[in-house]
């Protein structure tokens, strides 16, 4: 199990808007002491935890990020019953575990991706449910696009919003989204076929670009 004490340390004396020099008067040690602590080049002692918990007024738990590291534990416990679920067809009871999971952690983004994921899987799903999670959707796809670092995330993102605007009649939208892709991303072209009805001439073209 990770321990965060250093990143915390930093985050808490930042967001308490106090010096390192400060923060170690307080708990009379050296200024030093707490520099290598933000560094993670040394931990505090054991009987400094409670006096830095304290001072800034959190659990020490929290203080050790041993909430974040039972979080992380619960988050790929849900990804791996997921994944498990898929492997064996149970796409129904597959997408209520990540309903209850997005309920769990709605601010972590491998969560919320997989969620809408279950709902909203490309070609596969119908316009009248797509519109369903539509205003749901869009603030939490513009929130991993200006957010999440993980690319793949952010691309899954940019292709459900694209998704959206094609059910609400905007394929010019829609297109320009999809333009976000990387040139060499291979499925670009494909998602774009994707969002046009079979056989008409705007899936043709698309057709032909993917060839």
């Amino acid at each position: 199990m990770n321990i965060y004490i250093n990143e915390n340390i930093r985050r808490l004396r930042r967001e308490k808007n106090i010096t390192q020099e400060k923060l170690a008067d307080y708990l009379n040690v050296s200024i030093q002491a707490v520099s290598k602590w933000e560094r993670n080049e040394t931990l505090p002692d054991i009987t400094m935890i409670l006096p830095i918990a304290t001072y800034f007024n959190v659990s020490t738990d929290e203080l050790l990020g041993l909430d974040a590291a039972r979080n992380e534990a619960k988050i790929r416990e849900y990804l791996d019953e997921q994944n498990l679920l898929l492997i064996k067809g149970k796409w129904v009871d597959a997408k209520e575990l990540m309903t209850q999971a997005h309920k769990e952690f709605p601010n972590d983004f491998r969560i919320t991706h997989q969620y809408m994921r279950m709902i909203i899987n490309r070609a596969d799903t119908s316009v009248d449910v797509i519109l369903a999670h539509a205003d749901e959707f869009m603030p939490l796809c513009d929130r991993i696009i200006e957010e999440c670092t993980v690319d793949m995330i952010r691309d899954e993102a940019i292709d459900i919003l694209a998704q959206i605007n094609r059910a609400q009649g905007n394929f010019d939208k829609a297109l320009d989204l999809l333009d976000r892709f990387p040139d060499w991303c291979n499925t670009k072209g494909q998602r774009k076929e994707q969002l046009f009805d079979k056989k008409t001439d705007e899936w043709w073209h698309w057709i032909r670009v993917c060839l």
